[in-house]
């Protein structure tokens, strides 16, 4: 890490702690991941990350966060990343950001684009919530990250059950451990876009029995000719205890600032039922968002992004978790 001054601590997530440094050749400030291995298996996690990573760095993409560098070190990794000002959930609750409704669209719009590339390479982010969308100062660029939960998948459903994901983000699929496939992604950037217009969460429960309650009671109970085999989840899920059989909240009552048309695009993000979820692509051409694509454009012209080749030090990387099998 000689390349990297210390600057300061960002935070702590689930697999590691995140710092500022500046890169000493390039001038920049950059952010760093540290993940300590305590074991093999940890290892072969980064190393999904970093593949996952690079195969959605390839296009250079605007929405998704760039890896810079892979560092080896005893005992773990760092991972160096371009650096953002701050995430999502810090942009949401800034008691200062009061207009934050006008950037809704822009921002949402550009989640929905870093999505849509990953479903386009077969990436399943898995963990889609407002800490792990950064976003710059003035609000006018967003980028997915933290890749640590993302897998990649040629297939159309995965039955294997996971507990990747947060829980107030989970799609139905995922609270039941149940098939699922891409759009649990799209579930929790429904969630987001409900959490941007309430500037609260639109479930805030403890276990994923509470929240699929709340679901329930927001949309119904999932019924089996639309949803083969879900009865049988439900019954995984819940036990003999009791839930909900009968929608009492309405979906809009929730949002009630929202306009029509992003009321229904909410719905199709948030549908009960997986194979009907609306998908990243069809989400952009919703009306809700039109001409908001020219308007990111535009607001984005002079920004200029620092990228640099990772292929060399992640090869290495490789090499050595190899070597420590």
């Amino acid at each position: 890490m000689e390349r990297y001054s210390m600057i300061g601590p960002i935070g702590k997530g689930a697999s590691g702690k995140v710092f500022m440094c500046k890169d000493d050749v390039t001038d920049s400030v950059v952010a760093v991941k540290w993940i300590p291995f305590a074991s093999s298996g940890e290892g072969q996690l980064v190393l999904r990350e970093i593949a996952v990573l690079k195969k959605l760095n390839q296009l250079n993409h605007d929405n998704i966060v760039r890896l810079l560098d892979v560092v080896e070190q005893k005992g773990g990794a760092n991972l160096v990343f371009e650096y953002m000002e701050r995430n999502l959930s810090n942009a949401i609750y800034s008691p200062v950001e009061l207009d934050f409704s006008r950037h809704i669209k822009s921002i949402l719009f550009q989640i929905l684009e870093g999505v849509s590339h990953c479903h386009s390479q077969k990436v399943i982010h898995r963990d889609v919530k407002p800490m792990n969308l950064l976003i710059d100062s003035e609000n006018t660029i967003v980028k997915l990250a933290d890749f640590g939960a993302a897998i990649k998948s040629d297939v159309s459903l995965i039955y294997t059950p996971t507990t990747a994901g947060t829980l107030q983000y989970k799609a139905p699929e995922l609270l039941m451990a149940a098939p699922y496939s891409n759009a649990v992604d799209i579930w929790a950037v429904g969630c987001i876009f409900a959490e941007m217009v309430r500037r609260r969460p639109l479930f805030g429960f403890l276990n994923a029995k509470a929240v699929m309650r709340e679901i329930i009671r927001i949309f119904g109970y999932p019924k089996e000719r639309e949803w083969r085999g879900v009865s049988l989840y439900m019954v995984w899920l819940f036990g003999e205890s009791q839930c909900p059989r009968r929608a009492s909240k309405k979906l809009a009552d929730l949002v009630p600032s929202l306009e029509p048309q992003g009321l229904d695009l909410l719905s199709k993000m948030l549908c009960l039922y997986p194979h009907k979820r609306i998908t990243a692509d069809e989400a952009l051409q919703h009306p809700y968002l039109r001409g908001v694509r020219a308007a990111v454009a535009k607001q984005k012209l002079g920004t200029v992004s620092t990228t640099r080749n990772c292929d060399c030090c992640c090869t290495s990387m490789f090499f050595w978790m190899r070597d420590q099998d």
